[in-house]
């Protein structure tokens, strides 16, 4: 709640190395969500306008984190936040499994970043059980890098190499199948984009949303008292809630 408690707070710690995904969802009203490290410095944001749901994917050395959870308007907001490992997205075999896009509603963003050193491309694997058109939309760089369509083989079906940090765009009409949106780094250093996947008005009525984004190790957290208005909020030590425990062994 605004008025009351902007943030909320919630710790983790991790002794490997592991790829991190954190998702806030089921917002009554606009919250964004932030990565920070053990000493309060922000590694990532997302801060998607509304109720659309926020999302961070980051590659994280062992040590403690914090993912924080703003509000942005006054009032109580209801919240989900889910963080789960991630795969690497590095191949086709780890690329992250957005699941059956067949009857997208409203667009996905992803935020994330992408290293021509260390891991030059990113992967995003996705499902059709009927033709649709799709638009992928690769926005926000640092630098430069490009946007690539795949098919399950590996077979290249479209791409979009705009110079620079100019948005590159991808529109394709696609049958039943499974397919790879690919994000290359083109210039060096980490790269910041966003990648936003959505189906093209006109293309076919869209039936009930069948969307997975599961990944091992998930862990929920909800708030308890959601049911009667219960939201941000913290404690009388210092304005922290957590919820810590280690999630890589």
């Amino acid at each position: 709640n605004r008025d009351t408690n902007r943030d909320d707070f919630l710790r983790f710690t991790l002794t490997a190395r592991r790829v991190m995904r954190f998702e806030l969802s089921g917002l009554s009203a606009d919250a964004d969500l932030y990565l920070e490290s053990s000493t309060g410095t922000l590694i990532r944001a997302s801060r998607q306008g509304g109720t659309d749901d926020d999302t961070i994917t980051e590659a994280l050395d062992a040590g403690t984190y914090y993912v924080r959870v703003r509000a942005f308007v006054p009032g109580s907001i209801d919240y989900e936040l889910r963080v789960s490992r991630s795969p690497d997205g590095r191949t086709r075999q780890t690329a992250y499994d957005l699941g059956d896009l067949t009857s997208l509603t409203s667009a996905r963003t992803f935020t994330d970043t992408v290293n021509v050193s260390t891991n030059d491309d990113d992967y995003r694997r996705f499902t059709l059980t009927a033709r649709r058109t799709m638009r992928f939309e690769l926005s926000g760089l640092s630098a430069d890098a490009d946007l690539y369509l795949e098919s399950s083989t590996g077979t290249e079906l479209a791409r979009s190499e705009e110079s620079g940090t100019a948005d590159d765009t991808i529109v394709r009409t696609l049958d039943a199948g499974t397919y790879y949106v690919r994000v290359d780094a083109y210039g060096y250093g980490t790269i910041d984009y966003q990648l936003s996947v959505s189906r093209e008005a006109g293309s076919s009525q869209p039936g009930s949303v069948s969307e997975s984004f599961a990944a091992p190790s998930q862990r929920l957290w909800r708030d308890r008292d959601m049911s009667v208005g219960r939201s941000l909020r913290t404690n009388d030590e210092g304005r922290l809630r957590e919820a810590s425990g280690i999630l890589a062994a």
